[in-house]
C-alpha cells in the first residue's frame, strides 16, 4: 500500500544557503522576476537568490551546482519548450542534473513546470481546453497535496479541496514523465501542479502563485488584448475571476516549505 506523506526533515532552515534562480523571459516588461519570487515566497533573509538569464547563456556551473545551490528556481517565459533556441538544451541540462540531486529542490513555475515535463520525458502542448487560460483558475487538490498544505500552513481543519489560483498560458503539460505524480488539475490543464524526479525532488506549478490580480491587470490585460488573444468578453470574465480570492498565499507557503524544509510530496 502507498502512503502519501507531507513531513519535515531535520534539515534546518540555515542550512539552505544559495537559490538559482534561472530567468527565462527576455521581455524588459518582466525582468523583475526574480523580485516577484523573493517576495512571494519570502524564505529566511539568510537565504542568497543568484539570478541567471539562460536565455544570455548564464547558467550555474553545473560541477559545482549541488554543493553550492539547494534550491533551483525555474520561472515563466513568452517562449515555448518547442522553440529552437539552443539555450533550451542547456536548461534542460540543468534541469536532469538536478533531478538526479537528492540535495537539490526545483521549482518550476508555468514555463518552467513545461520545461520540466520536457526535459524529464513528458510532453507539453496546446492548452486541452483549446483556448488561452488567463484567469482565476478553479483548481482541484489531490488528497496528498490538501495534506501537505494541512502541514505547512498549519491547518486545524480539514485542507480545502480546491482553491482559485491566478494562470495565464498557452501551453500546458499533457503528459507527465515517468517520474511523475498529479497534485491538482484543472480546467486549464491536467496537470496544474505536480511532482517528480527520482527523488520527488522537483514540483511543476502551472499556475501563478508568484503574481497578483493587480500585477495581471497592468502588465497582460492590454497586450493580451492588443495581439488579439483575448476577446472583450474573455477579458471581462477574466476580469470577473479576479474578484474573487486567490490561494496563492497556501500555496507559496507550501513551496517555501518544499525549498527550505524539505517537506516530502509523493509515495
Amino acid at each position: 500500500m502507498t502512503r502519501a506523506r507531507a513531513r519535515r526533515s531535520s534539515q534546518a532552515v540555515s542550512d539552505v544557503g544559495r537559490v538559482a534562480f534561472i530567468n527565462t523571459d527576455d521581455d524588459p516588461a518582466w525582468q523583475d522576476q526574480m523580485g516577484l519570487f523573493e517576495k512571494a515566497l519570502n524564505l529566511p533573509m539568510n537565504v542568497v537568490w543568484d539570478e541567471y538569464k539562460i536565455f544570455e547563456r548564464e547558467k550555474p556551473d553545473v560541477a559545482a551546482l549541488g554543493r553550492k545551490y539547494t534550491a533551483v528556481v525555474v520561472c515563466g517565459s513568452h517562449f515555448n519548450v518547442s522553440d529552437a533556441h539552443h539555450w533550451l538544451l542547456d536548461l534542460f541540462d540543468l534541469i536532469k542534473l538536478s533531478a538526479s540531486l537528492p540535495s537539490i529542490r526545483l521549482l518550476g513555475v508555468c514555463f518552467g513546470c513545461q520545461a520540466v515535463a520536457a526535459a524529464l520525458g513528458g510532453s507539453v502542448g496546446p492548452n486541452v481546453c483549446g483556448s488561452y487560460v488567463y484567469r482565476n483558475e478553479h483548481v482541484h487538490l489531490t488528497p496528498v497535496l490538501q495534506q501537505a498544505l494541512s502541514y505547512s500552513c498549519c491547518i486545524e481543519n480539514p485542507p480545502p479541496a480546491s482553491l482559485n489560483l491566478l494562470a495565464t498560458h498557452g501551453q500546458s503539460v499533457h503528459t507527465l514523465p515517468d517520474s511523475g505524480q498529479v497534485l491538482a488539475w484543472s480546467d486549464g490543464s491536467p496537470h496544474e501542479l505536480f511532482v517528480c524526479g527520482e527523488h520527488k525532488n522537483i514540483i511543476g506549478c502551472q499556475c501563478h502563485p508568484e503574481y497578483t490580480p493587480s500585477l495581471l491587470r497592468e502588465k497582460l490585460n492590454e497586450p493580451l488584448r492588443t495581439a488579439g488573444v483575448l476577446s472583450a468578453e474573455a477579458l471581462a470574465k477574466a476580469e470577473a475571476s479576479f474578484e474573487l480570492e486567490t490561494g496563492s498565499p497556501m500555496i507559496n507557503a507550501l513551496l517555501r516549505s518544499f525549498l527550505i524544509e524539505s517537506i516530502e510530496l509523493g509515495y
